[in-house]
């Protein structure tokens, strides 16, 4: 039997009881569960442990990822002129472009000194908001730091993660610290976008 086949189907279901269950606890469940092997087939324990802790690192490495991208799609809070505090839809690739379009007319524009030229921009919430082109480049500089500021967070949760290593066999206290690692943790500095 394949240890990788034991670990994706039998951790999962543990991941998300390590804080009410101990890991000894953890161990004598998992060991009742792979039982039904063959005794010649049978990994060690510390075989086991150590694909566990691969598969953990891979999951929480995939899940930054899904963190990253639902972030990015729940749109940019954006306080225009106008002083309504709207969202910039972010969705999909046509969003971004959308807002790429509009920042590259507002700094055509801008270059043939057409400053006073209104543009138009509708919000999530199909507010519609009058700008002039250098109010509507300072709008679309603004979604491009608030995207790159996501980005920056998940790569600082993936090399957190990425940092986690099994050391001199010490695959429990791998084990302890990919386990205990919150992914869900210190995106908050976004806030400071909103306020």
């Amino acid at each position: 039997m394949n240890i990788s086949y034991c670990i994706e189907k039998l951790v999962p279901n543990a991941l998300y009881n390590t804080n009410q269950t101990s890991d000894q606890e953890i161990d004598e469940e998992f060991y009742n569960n792979i039982q039904w092997l063959d005794s010649r087939d049978k990994p060690s324990w510390y075989d086991i442990k150590v694909e566990w802790f691969n598969y953990l690192k891979e999951y929480k490495d995939n899940e930054i990822c899904k963190i990253r991208d639902e972030k990015i799609a729940e749109g940019i809070p954006y306080t225009f002129p106008d002083g309504i505090l709207g969202y910039v839809q972010t969705r999909d690739m046509i969003d971004h472009r959308n807002i790429q379009a509009n920042g590259s007319a507002a700094q055509t524009l801008l270059m043939l000194g057409q400053t006073e030229q209104i543009m138009y921009f509708r919000d999530i919430e199909n507010e519609i908001h009058v700008l002039y082109p250098h109010q509507m480049l300072d709008m679309c500089m603004f979604c491009m730091a608030y995207g790159q500021n996501i980005y920056a967070n998940s790569w600082l949760h993936k090399d957190a993660v990425k940092s986690i290593n099994i050391i001199e066999d010490d695959v429990d206290t791998a084990l302890e610290q990919i386990i205990n690692y919150d992914i869900y943790n210190n995106w908050s500095n976004l806030q400071q976008y909103i306020e």
